[in-house]
């Protein structure tokens, strides 16, 4: 089958989208560090030759997508963009329930994927013991608080940056509010401090099932 080239019509990138391909590839090129401070919108339109209003809608477009972070007072700085952005972070719009409850099967096969990381790693049992969680506080709150700490031994970051990003959608839309398990997060740490892989699988199994 042969494809017409005709069917593809080539956008030309509006100015705003110029404007933030020209400031995000000057930080690239200056190889600013992330928490650096990029020059004030005037000086962006001097070196980058463009108008400040051009420059005020790129930045505005890179501040959307967590290149860079204004702070009030002090100017905009570098950030981490995070990997994987949800749309449904940047704007506030309802979700319907069957769309959350796919994200919250994201958000489970995250936190077992940080936990079979973590429970490997020499330090992350002792690091929990440490760690005093408050095991008074509703279920979801300790399981969250859980893979924040077991984040820091995973060996995918990636996996804790979506899992960040679709609990912030979960939290936001109030999820776990009614949502309560039958699992107790004394379960949860039994299964950890004995390095059992299967009793934690079956725990998510359980959770997931709920």
């Amino acid at each position: 089958m042969t494809t017409n080239e005709n069917y593809f019509v080539k956008r030309d990138p509006k100015t705003f989208e110029q404007a933030a391909n020209q400031i995000a590839n000057f930080i690239t090129s200056e190889k600013l560090p992330v928490d650096s401070k990029i020059p004030s919108e005037r000086k962006l339109s001097e070196l980058l030759d463009i108008s400040r209003s051009s420059v005020r809608e790129g930045l505005r477009v890179l501040n959307l997508l967590n290149y860079l972070e204004p702070r009030q007072g002090d100017g905009t700085f570098v950030t981490q963009p995070p990997p994987f952005l949800i749309p449904e972070n940047m704007i506030d719009v309802s979700i319907e329930k069957d769309k959350l409850n796919n994200y919250f099967g994201i958000f489970l096969m995250c936190s077992e994927k940080i936990l079979q990381s973590a429970i490997e790693a020499k330090g992350f049992i002792e690091h929990l013991k440490k760690s005093q969680l408050d095991a008074h506080q509703p279920f979801w709150a300790s399981f969250a608080a859980i893979i924040q700490h077991a984040s820091v031994y995973s060996k995918n970051p990636y996996y804790f940056k979506l899992w960040q990003s679709v609990y912030e959608v979960l939290e936001k839309n109030q999820y776990f509010k009614d949502f309560t398990s039958s699992i107790i997060i004394d379960d949860l740490y039994f299964a950890l401090n004995q390095h059992d892989q299967q009793q934690l699988m079956k725990i998510f199994r359980e959770i997931g099932l709920e």
